[in-house]
């Protein structure tokens, strides 16, 4: 039976964990969004067809695309829970809700559990967090082993107690993070930790001598990088080395992940050195507006300690803004590493508020600061929400399904209440001085922000599945083929390969057929195939409708459409005359 005092001692962490389990548990089982999803999953599906867990295939075809805990973790829960979307999303929001909750047991050990509580709601209920969570695909485990890893580092360096259990922790979730993203995990680890320990390494400790002694109670006292580093090895390098030797295939892949696409934008994946501060204020959205208003409101921290802390949250933001700046392959979700930093800054402006009884002047320009910046972006989620979801996939594939589907209820009503009352709540910030009347309305806000993340999760996210995954289009197909009939796929241009990975086909048709599907890859490959068969069902891309119309007509074959409900993609059925 647990114990009533770790109750009431750890009632904030498990408050925060309770209201992720409201916003991301729920309503997981809608179709595997593409382009990223599917294909992990049918991955996954093949992994345990074969009984090989250390190489992954796709379609038959070695797989190298990212790290192999993605598919572990997929393969796993289909063993438990059998194939279906739920399985394939619950082990990344098992990880997400074991990520804020560590977040906030170390906010509320090296702070109070007032800025801990509000930290782990601030960071859930960032779209960028709580969207991502959601989605099957390697960054969510990436995002929570990191979170969790820094979490256990700072509790690390800033308390004596359990230190050598914390440490272990670190270099555990550490190993995992390199197994969830590969060699990026190291960077973004060491770029953190090492420009930590530079600016607050004691260079006046009278010599040269004094210094190194400095450095060797930090790493060996306090990181125990005796024993850390080697067990952080023993679990990231194993996987990685028996490839590099067995497969030429996985070293060009390596170079092509970790070099090729920092130093090129790879298709159309690029932007400017300010992508991302773009993508943080919708990414953090409403909390943009309170860290945006605690930045500019900062004051110098008082005592040693607390700069210190600062200054590790300082560093743990830094080092992947600055990296991902810098690449020139850009995808929005590759900053959310930097979200937690920003989270605590929220947190701390509110918990400042709330702790501030004489109610000084300062404290009450911050939510007038905060409401005007939290309009900017406010505006534009209403005129597009598409701006939302961009935080977590491509836009573009998204940006009209808003407008062109009439059976898709439009979001912007409920945003304008949602945002509404958490403006006005702002304004009464500012305005009204009780004390206890800013504990209600802090609250107010917490519970706006969740209501809206579990809107934007159980509800956006599951009624635009239509329009990013090919599930209902292949059930109705099915529904209509008969005996040798068979499904084709057309997705013409020419056929993507990295090493020997196969990048051109849509992942959810293969998912869905148990990959019982023709690929057609080009318009010479669809006219050979159905003069052939002489008749058969095929997804098409909508923009590649008018090419087949025309090839079908000087080959004496008739296209009838059966299916266009999907924002992007066509069914038709194909018969020679």
């Amino acid at each position: 039976m647990l114990n009533r005092d770790w109750l009431v001692a750890n009632r904030g962490i498990l408050l925060v964990v309770l209201l992720g389990a409201i916003v991301l548990l729920p309503a997981l089982s809608f179709g595997l969004w593409e382009p990223w999803e599917p294909k992990y999953a049918q991955a996954a599906v093949e992994m345990n067809e074969r009984g090989d867990y250390v190489t992954p295939y796709y379609r038959d075809v070695p797989r190298y695309s990212k790290p192999i805990l993605t598919y572990w973790v997929i393969a796993l829960s289909y063993g438990v829970f059998g194939i279906n979307e739920f399985a394939t999303r619950l082990p990344f929001v098992l990880f997400a809700l074991s990520s804020i909750g560590v977040f906030t047991h170390c906010l509320t050990r090296l702070f109070s559990r007032t800025l801990g509580t509000l930290g782990g709601i601030v960071l859930l209920t960032s779209p960028m967090f709580h969207l991502l969570a959601r989605q099957a695909m390697p960054d969510p485990l990436f995002v929570a082993c990191l979170t969790m890893a820094l979490s256990f580092l700072a509790l690390g360096l800033f308390e004596e107690q359990a230190r050598g259990r914390r440490m272990l922790l670190f270099y555990v979730f550490s190993g995992l993070a390199v197994l969830s993203k590969g060699p990026l995990a190291v960077i973004i680890l060491g770029s953190i930790t090492g420009l930590y320990v530079l600016l607050t390494l004691d260079f006046a400790a009278g010599s040269w001598r004094g210094t190194l002694r400095s450095l060797w109670h930090l790493l060996f006292h306090r990181m125990k990088v005796h024993w850390g580093i080697p067990l952080f090895l023993l679990i990231a390098v194993p996987w990685y080395a028996y490839h590099l030797l067995t497969d030429e295939v996985f070293l060009e892949r390596l170079r092509y992940d970790y070099l090729t696409r920092f130093s090129r934008p790879e298709g159309h994946h690029d932007g400017a050195v300010t992508y991302y501060i773009e993508r943080l204020f919708y990414g953090l959205f409403p909390w943009t507006a309170l860290a945006a208003a605690a930045a500019l409101c900062m004051r110098p921290p008082s005592g040693e300690d607390l700069r210190r802390k600062q200054l590790f949250f300082v560093c743990w933001f830094i080092c992947p803004f600055l990296m991902f700046s810098a690449s020139e392959t850009k995808f929005s979700y590759y900053i959310v590493p930097a979200l937690p930093p920003l989270a605590v800054l929220a947190a701390a402006s509110l918990s400042a508020y709330l702790k501030d009884t004489q109610c000084r002047a300062r404290y009450f320009a911050l939510p007038i600061l905060a409401l005007g910046i939290f309009l900017l972006p406010a505006r534009m989620l209403l005129a597009d929400p598409a701006f939302l979801i961009g935080t977590i996939t491509i836009k573009r594939s998204v940006n009209q399904v808003f407008f062109a589907d009439p059976s898709f209820a439009h979001p912007q009503m409920t945003y304008l209440v949602l945002f509404g009352v958490f403006a006005a709540i702002l304004l009464l910030l500012a305005i009204v001085s009780f004390w206890k009347f800013r504990v209600y309305a802090v609250a107010g806000l917490c519970a706006v922000a969740v209501i809206m993340s579990a809107y934007n999760a159980q509800y956006l996210v599951v009624n635009l599945a239509p329009h990013k995954s090919q599930k209902l289009v292949v059930a109705h197909l099915k529904t209509l083929m008969t005996g040798d009939d068979e499904l084709a796929i057309f997705f013409p241009g020419k056929d993507v390969m990295v090493g020997r990975e196969r990048a051109s086909i849509e992942g959810s048709a293969v998912f869905y057929t148990n990959d019982a599907i023709v690929e057609l890859n080009s318009l010479d490959a669809a006219r050979r195939y159905y003069k052939d068969a002489g008749h058969g069902y095929c997804i098409v891309r909508k923009r590649y409708m008018r090419q087949l119309r025309n090839l079908f007509k000087e080959y004496d074959l008739t296209m009838n459409i059966v299916d266009e409900s999907n924002y992007r993609f066509t069914a038709i059925e194909v018969r020679r005359e």
